[in-house]
């Protein structure tokens, strides 16, 4: 099996991004966080929700020690449905490339709705573990149908998150995006860890930007269908990873078959890659 090091000599240009999710109680709200930082400019996306309804009550950008209040988002509820709205609202906006930081707020904030159930309007655990098998049903692969069977002794979705429901901080995610890049080759690098999740994307570039080798490492998931996503490790190889549509890689990484996650790992790499 091919695993890449980034560490080996790959000498002649490299950068690398953070990015880092955050949702924390204040009160009777919730702050959600997207931090992107790229070793020379530090980039913030904020959203402040009511925790009930997680309508969105203030929005703001903060950019190399600037805040900037961002209008026209106030009332737009910072949940899945809510994000066409809020992408149409920052359209007509100053604020528009930050569309894709926002929509990042909203995503840390339905991981984060777990430790706010009760507020969210579900009774008990049980309640929103049914809420979450109906909606996720044939939506990943650990929900997929044809994995079903890997289901059975997995633990509830409550039963295996960690024990942070009397916690201020909620929920935490770190990217880390890596590319170093010699004279025929570049070697890229991409590294989640979560509250619930941690997983590593390694990809081999040619010159030409197309997929020489790709591996998938599955290291903390919550369902043994979730390891099994390696095997998708082969499916993009030979591809050009600037000429891949979104929707190709979703159906090809994503969806019953696939990982969100991966998906998101994945997308976050071409936009950096590719622009």
């Amino acid at each position: 099996i091919y695993t890449l090091s980034l560490h080996d000599a790959l000498p002649i240009s490299s950068w690398g991004v953070k990015i880092r999710w955050s949702v924390e109680r204040r009160g009777d709200c919730l702050l959600s966080a997207t931090e992107k930082n790229d070793g020379i400019h530090m980039i913030g996306a904020y959203l402040y929700v009511e925790i009930h309804t997680f309508k969105i009550l203030r929005a703001e950008i903060k950019q190399n020690g600037n805040i900037y209040k961002v209008t026209g988002l106030k009332g737009i509820e910072a949940y899945i449905s809510g994000k066409k709205i809020l992408k149409k609202a920052l359209s007509e906006s100053e604020f528009e490339k930050y569309t894709p930081l926002f929509i990042q707020c909203i995503s840390a904030l339905v991981q984060g709705e777990t430790y706010v159930y009760r507020e969210r309007g579900y009774k008990t655990k049980e309640e929103y573990n049914r809420y979450w098998d109906k909606l996720e049903d044939n939506g990943c692969r650990m929900y997929s149908k044809k994995m079903s069977h890997m289901r059975k002794n997995d633990l509830q979705w409550m039963d295996y998150v960690p024990d942070r429901f009397n916690k201020t901080k909620l929920f935490i995610r770190e990217k880390f995006y890596e590319m170093r890049t010699e004279e025929n080759a570049s070697g890229v690098f991409a590294h989640l860890s979560d509250t619930y999740h941690e997983m590593k994307i390694h990809l081999k570039l040619t010159k030409e930007k197309e997929i020489g080798e790709m591996e998938i490492e599955m290291l903390r998931v919550p369902g043994k269908a979730c390891y099994t996503n390696k095997e998708n490790s082969k499916l993009l190889i030979g591809e050009n990873i600037c000429n891949l549509s979104k929707t190709k890689v979703i159906d090809l990484l994503g969806r019953s078959t696939g990982c969100y996650h991966i998906v998101e790992m994945f997308l976050d790499l071409q936009d950096m890659i590719c622009g």
